[in-house]
């Protein structure tokens, strides 16, 4: 069995390599796309089109375990038929389900591409409902629940829990990332009904992503709906330990996307006990409700006056035991048990 990295996601590619290694997975069973050397032993590609090339030629006498499929190469490889795929297994891991949102020429032919291509893999891991949204396009394929792995530093964790917040003011955190999947102008839109209220700040974490003047505009309309003083635009990267801070500071983390995305920083504001708005419909949504955490809806916002929109009015405890089964902690057991053990 061998696991292809087939794109260079520097920050998911990094964690999900060393739990691998962490349960037992031989370093060199390891193929991944990147600039970095990550681990010893593994091999590594420079370039998309090369790792692409070896997945076709490993696909006929390996098992391949694709993780993170953003790779087009592997999506035109496979809808022209060059793939062995009776030895294919995907983790989905959200975004590469989804079809790019970008209208353009392009953007259509590899949408059609990847959805037809994606016909022909016959089994996927992943979130449940993003598992069955892939049913959706290959009726015949089998699916397993599988949650990504998600390291948290528990000491950290505690030490914050045990901070007593000494100001009034309401930080609320919007979205994970600088990628526009956030769909901040919208988050913009329904925040606006607080515009008028002195105590709160609202946190735009743009040094994750690709930062472009599309970014620009966005903290131009905030800054018009909601003043100067009232939103933070988050561009210098920080070190685990400093985001864990920092989203201790956080009363609410908002989340306005269409898809599962950034769970990494959810699971972390639930241990820390953060108020949680997320979509309906979206896997994220339907995944937490299940592990009975509670979590509050997007689209309620616009219904809800200052105080019940900033109420802590959930079980924080429960909230934290639940969702310890998102964590390594609660997933090693699982990916073990499934194939990660040589």
């Amino acid at each position: 069995m061998m696991h292809f990295f087939t794109s260079n996601i520097k920050h998911h590619n990094k964690v999900l390599i060393d739990f691998l290694e962490k349960i037992g997975v031989d370093s060199s069973k390891i193929q991944y796309l990147s600039n970095e050397k990550y681990c010893y032993g593994c091999y590594l590609y420079n370039s998309r089109l090369a790792i692409a090339i070896a997945f076709v030629l490993k696909s006929y006498k390996n098992t391949i375990v694709l993780h993170g499929q953003f790779n087009p190469f592997v999506w035109i490889f496979l809808y022209l038929g060059l793939v062995n795929t009776k030895n294919i297994k995907w983790i989905i891991w959200g975004g590469d389900l989804y079809p790019t949102k970008q209208e353009s020429f392009f953007h259509n032919v590899y949408n059609y591409i990847k959805k037809q291509a994606s016909k022909k893999i016959d089994f996927v891991y992943g979130f449940k409902y993003d598992c069955l949204n892939f049913k959706n396009i290959n009726d015949k394929a089998l699916y397993k629940q599988l949650f990504h792995p998600i390291p948290i530093n528990w000491d950290k964790i505690d030490e914050i829990n045990k901070i007593k917040k000494e100001d009034s003011t309401i930080n609320i955190l919007l979205g994970n990332s600088a990628e526009l999947t956030n769909n901040f102008e919208e988050a913009i839109d329904v925040l606006s009904i607080y515009k008028n209220e002195e105590n709160i700040k609202i946190y735009f974490p743009f040094s994750y992503g690709s930062y472009t003047n599309r970014h620009d505009e966005i903290i131009k309309k905030a800054k018009k709906v909601f003043g100067d003083k009232k939103i933070i635009l988050i561009r210098d990267f920080m070190s685990m330990e400093q985001y864990l801070e920092f989203l201790g500071r956080m009363d609410i983390v908002l989340y306005a996307n269409d898809r599962q995305e950034g769970v990494g920083t959810l699971v972390n504001a639930i241990l820390l006990g953060k108020k949680v708005f997320v979509k309906k419909g979206t896997s994220t949504s339907f995944e937490l409700r299940e592990l009975e955490i509670e979590i509050f809806d997007f689209e309620d916002i616009k219904r809800l006056n200052y105080e019940k929109f900033i109420s802590k009015n959930f079980n924080i405890f429960n909230n934290y035991n639940n969702v310890i089964k998102l964590t390594n902690k609660g997933m090693s057991s699982v990916w073990k048990n499934e194939f990660y053990v040589n």
